[in-house]
């Protein structure tokens, strides 16, 4: 099971090669989840409390920290114990949809049942971050292998993966629509290469343009509609 350390590491991968995304460290979803609000937004960049937006200029420091307002912003959730507790995924996207309307997407590689889920999402929607119109979506994700450790590097591969797959995507349409995600190998294989993706990552101080572990995933847009008045969910299809 990856640590903290190398989570953080190979997550801020991600602020190097595009600038627009932000990344939390692992220690703000613990600390917001035993402490609160008021003790977690110290892992954000600080606020004017008249204008409610970043303080300007920002200090070397405090450019290395994430935006309330960042318009992707990934959130590796850590819940249960400190050593053998579990990783998942938290992505809010607002692009092409603006900050108010941004779609929060959770990625699970272990469903086992509700309890988790509700806790992150209670714990977002109760902080600042969330906004009266965004929207959340838990994303039918594929499992990790039985008895596998390997939840931390599957939710830096999924992050990986769903950065450059949205990358030239009609970023209005995706916010509009949910999401699909499938697995083109076995999930003791997809385990096997995020970790390798994982070391690899940390190793280089950069992200690999091609691995096997984002290959792996498959990401589509699932497009709903209305049917008699029920929202009903279509084929997944890619619709870009």
């Amino acid at each position: 099971m990856a640590n903290d350390a190398i989570m953080e590491l190979v997550m801020r991968l991600l602020c190097v090669e595009k600038s627009a995304i932000h990344v939390a460290t692992p220690n703000f979803f613990s600390t917001l989840m035993s402490d609160g609000w008021d003790e977690a937004k110290k892992f954000f960049r600080p606020r004017d409390k008249r204008t409610m937006r970043d303080v300007e200029p920002l200090r070397d420091r405090d450019l290395k920290m994430p935006s309330q307002d960042a318009t992707v912003l990934i959130i590796i959730t850590h819940t249960g114990p400190t050593t053998g507790g579990h990783w998942s995924t938290l992505i809010r996207d607002a692009r092409g949809v603006g900050i108010e309307r941004a779609r929060w997407r959770y990625f699970d590689t272990l469903v086992i049942n509700d309890r988790r889920a509700e806790q992150v999402r209670g714990a977002i929607t109760s902080s600042p971050l969330w906004k009266a119109g965004m929207t959340w979506e838990r994303v039918a994700t594929p499992q990790q292998a039985p008895r596998s450790d390997a939840c931390g590097p599957l939710s830096f591969a999924i992050s990986v993966s769903y950065v450059r797959w949205t990358e030239k995507l009609n970023h209005e349409r995706l916010n509009s629509n949910d999401i699909q995600v499938t697995l083109s190998t076995n999930a003791e294989t997809w385990g096997t290469a995020a970790r390798q993706l994982t070391r690899d990552s940390a190793q280089s101080r950069k992200l690999p343009q091609q691995h096997r572990a984002i290959r792996s995933i498959r990401f589509k847009t699932t497009r709903q509609h209305q049917v008699g008045g029920t929202t009903r969910r279509a084929a997944a299809a890619d619709y870009f």
